[in-house]
């Protein structure tokens, strides 16, 4: 496998990005909205896993006091069921420590199985739910938390 790295995305990482959010979401996110976000939002910091320059998955969050909350994950097709995505989360858990973030939070899909097993894998339990929480599809949402 090639060598992944993980870092602080940046301006010139957005329209990459911005692809892999097209092929991995039914409403994805407008281009200028993630570029507004990782840009402008000082409460949004976005980390970006990459490979010979590429960027093949990406995470958001947003951070506000003592807590964090995961606005977007998505992996590349092709680089799916590989483990980026944990250790995507692993490498932003670390930098939200040094922020001294001491809880997470984030709403998933109810059907989004693999995803809900993946954070509780990782320590997130559901507190709750969001009624039609999607609205392209009126689906909930599940609400989950972890305390770092």
């Amino acid at each position: 496998m090639e060598t992944i790295k993980y870092e602080e995305a940046k301006k010139k990482h957005v329209i990459m990005m911005h692809n892999i959010e097209k092929e991995s979401f039914i409403t994805p996110w407008s281009l200028k909205s993630m570029q507004e976000d990782i840009v402008n939002n000082d409460l949004a910091t976005y980390f970006v896993a990459i490979v010979n320059n590429e960027v093949i998955g990406y995470m958001g969050i947003w951070h506000i006091v003592d807590q964090a909350h995961i606005t977007t994950l998505a992996i590349k097709k092709e680089y799916r069921k590989q483990h980026i995505g944990e250790n995507l989360i692993k490498v932003v858990f670390k930098k939200l420590r040094t922020l001294a973030i001491n809880e997470v939070t984030l709403e998933v899909r109810e059907s989004n199985f693999k995803a809900i097993n993946l954070y509780k894998k990782l320590g997130f339990h559901e507190e709750g739910k969001r009624i039609n929480y999607y609205s392209d599809t009126n689906e909930d949402a599940i609400i989950m938390w972890k305390k770092l």
